[in-house]
C-alpha cells in the first residue's frame, strides 16, 4: 500500500478530485502516451508545441504548466518548482511535514 496515496484518500475534498489525483499519481491520464498503450493510432505528441505527450508532460513540462506552477511556487513559499509527479509528491510531502506533521491534508488547507 502507498502512503502517499492514503494520505490523499484521509484529505476531505471531493471524490471526483482524489480520483483524479490517484490517476496523476500513479500515470493513469488519458495522455498520448498512454493511450498508445492501448493501441491508439492518433499522434502522440502534443497538439500545443509537438512535444511528446505525457503525464509529465501535460502537468509539468508544457510551457503553460511551468508558468503555473511558478506562481504555485511563490503563493505557497516553496523553494522548487516540481518538474514531475514524484518532485511535486517530495515537495508536498516535505511542506506538510513542516506544517505540524499532518501529512497532506495540512498543505490542502492552506
Amino acid at each position: 500500500i502507498n502512503n502517499h496515496m492514503m494520505d490523499i484518500g484521509e484529505v476531505k475534498l471531493p471524490l471526483k478530485i482524489r480520483i483524479f489525483l490517484w490517476q496523476v499519481y500513479n500515470d493513469k491520464v488519458q495522455s498520448a502516451e498512454q493511450l498508445a498503450k492501448r493501441n491508439w493510432s492518433g499522434d502522440l505528441n502534443c497538439k500545443m508545441c509537438g512535444m511528446p505527450e505525457s503525464t509529465d508532460h501535460i502537468f509539468f513540462s508544457y510551457t503553460v504548466a511551468r508558468f503555473l506552477w511558478c506562481l504555485s511556487k511563490d503563493v505557497f513559499g516553496w523553494q522548487l518548482v516540481p518538474v514531475s509527479v514524484s518532485s511535486f509528491q517530495k515537495l508536498v510531502l516535505d511542506q506538510a511535514d513542516r506544517k505540524n506533521n499532518n501529512g497532506l491534508s495540512s498543505f490542502l488547507d492552506v
